[in-house]
């Protein structure tokens, strides 16, 4: 019979109490992980939207963010604050300053993170922030007075191509996403047309109605009711595909150009954020964007969905950022 040394023994159970304590540690720190996703938020969260409440920006943004609040954990909402000014660059570089501790989000069109950089004195520049998920897309629409001599896209670039200069059109501001989508149109065609900047899509949409210009573009949000109500004719798409609120408008791209400009929706946080607040804010609007409410809303207002994730909005902004760069730098508009 073989003797065991008492030793042998002891070796085994003090492994058995190894063995044993690594698997109790190991649920505690799964425990104490998954408190920790418990914990966020444990208050409400503030979203800023960079410009006046009242504009497409705000009613999407509002509507977002009272549907994604629904599928915030403990019970916590999403509070929308109005900082306007300077394009978007007030409150994007009040965003950039912010605390990444996840109670501080903004939410905007790409207007600040790719125009407002170029065109004013930014903080920030445009991947200076943590892209959390784009929730939306559209394209910029030129539309022309309800009397203008023009139905359709032929009909407008025969005469802008007889007569160089002689068309005006309004919009947003100098540098911002609708002009450089136009400079964009008279860059690829070879044509020219005379703009006409004002402080924002309304009053821009006002001075078309009110016979002040020719055509105006915007994003197509904030021409459908104006299209709709026979107060102006819709010309051409610039983005990269058709929209149900414009779906017998032809694009560029259709019509034998190549231009696509889209203007994208997203929501961004301060760099530093923490996976675990960065996860329950994309989980959150994602589950949003999905909702039927949300999608019902954003069908009326003329907005579409479209989803991508932190890193793909990321290529999108700085793709984007690049393009209006060389444009502007081309047409000397910086």
């Amino acid at each position: 019979m073989i003797k065991m040394n008492p030793f042998f023994y002891l070796g085994i159970l003090f492994v058995g109490i190894i063995i044993l304590s690594a698997c109790n540690s190991e649920e505690v720190n799964t425990e104490a992980n998954n408190e920790e996703n418990k914990d966020y938020p444990e208050k409400s969260i503030e979203m800023i939207v960079p410009f006046e409440a009242g504009g497409s920006t705000d009613t999407t943004a509002r509507v977002l963010a009272e549907v994604a609040s629904d599928y915030l954990p403990n019970n916590q909402d999403i509070a929308v604050v109005n900082k306007p000014g300077g394009s978007g660059a007030v409150g994007f570089n009040e965003l950039y300053k912010a605390d990444s501790d996840g109670y501080t989000i903004g939410f905007a069109p790409s207007g600040p993170l790719v125009s407002a950089p170029l065109i004013s004195d930014t903080d920030y520049t445009h991947d200076s922030f943590q892209p959390v998920i784009q929730v939306s897309s559209q394209p910029q629409i030129l539309v022309v007075g309800a009397d203008a001599p023009w139905d359709n896209f032929d009909e407008w670039l025969s005469y802008v191509e007889e007569n160089p200069g002689d068309f005006t059109y309004s919009h947003p501001g100098i540098g911002l996403n609708a002009h450089l989508a136009m400079e964009a149109v008279n860059d690829e065609i070879g044509i020219e047309t005379e703009d006409i900047p004002y402080d924002g899509a309304a009053p821009a949409r006002t001075a078309l109605l009110g016979g002040e210009v020719d055509g105006t573009i915007s994003l197509s949000q904030n021409l459908v009711e104006s299209v709709d109500s026979g107060e102006a004719k819709a010309i051409v798409n610039t983005g990269s595909e058709r929209v149900d609120s414009f779906d017998d408008i032809p694009t560029l791209k259709e019509e034998g150009f190549d231009v696509e400009i889209d203007v994208f929706n997203g929501i961004y946080a301060p760099k530093d954020i923490s996976d675990d607040a960065l996860n329950t804010l994309h989980d959150a609007f994602k589950k949003a964007i999905e909702d039927d409410q949300m999608i019902d809303k954003m069908d009326e207002l003329g907005v579409e969905i479209v989803y991508n994730d932190g890193e793909k909005l990321q290529e999108i902004t700085t793709e984007t950022f690049e393009i209006n760069e060389s444009l502007m730098e081309k047409l000397d508009l910086e």
